[in-house]
């Protein structure tokens, strides 16, 4: 997993022009929705490409079923727009693993490290944060 030294929100606050928020109740059909919201989010008039739109809904979603599968009870999904990067926040209130937490899937990883530009997860007093970034600059 690839880490990145930004903030937990993704980047600093002073370039931010649109941060949309959603926290659902993990159930089997979670993951669509926090699909919906990616893409309705993406698509609210900012001209991003289909693959940047694609890379962030993918990612989030897997992101979120990995949370479901841990057994998370609550996801929070934060989606920021900036001018140079769209950068996306996973929280859930997984407890503490005292042994660490397993691995995720290799080839989940490695999708994951091809659609961002950066991820990032710790645990904070709430639970498991990801943040994963990715870049604009192909973006018509």
């Amino acid at each position: 997993m690839r880490d990145t030294a930004d903030s937990a929100a993704g980047s600093s606050d002073h370039d931010s022009s649109v941060l949309a928020q959603i926290s659902l109740v993990l159930r089997p059909d979670t993951p669509h929705a926090i699909r919906h919201f990616a893409s309705q989010t993406l698509c609210g008039g900012t001209a991003f490409s289909s693959r940047l739109i694609d890379d962030v809904t993918v990612t989030v979603s897997e992101l979120v079923t990995a949370s479901y599968l841990a057994g998370a009870s609550i996801v929070n999904v934060g989606i920021e727009l900036h001018e140079d990067h769209v950068a996306a926040t996973v929280r859930d209130d997984r407890r503490p693993d005292p042994g660490g937490r397993r691995s995720a899937s290799p080839l989940r990883e490695a999708l994951l490290d091809a659609m961002t530009t950066s991820r990032r997860s710790f645990e904070d007093a709430l639970g498991l944060v990801t943040v994963a970034r990715f870049s604009t600059a192909h973006t018509p």
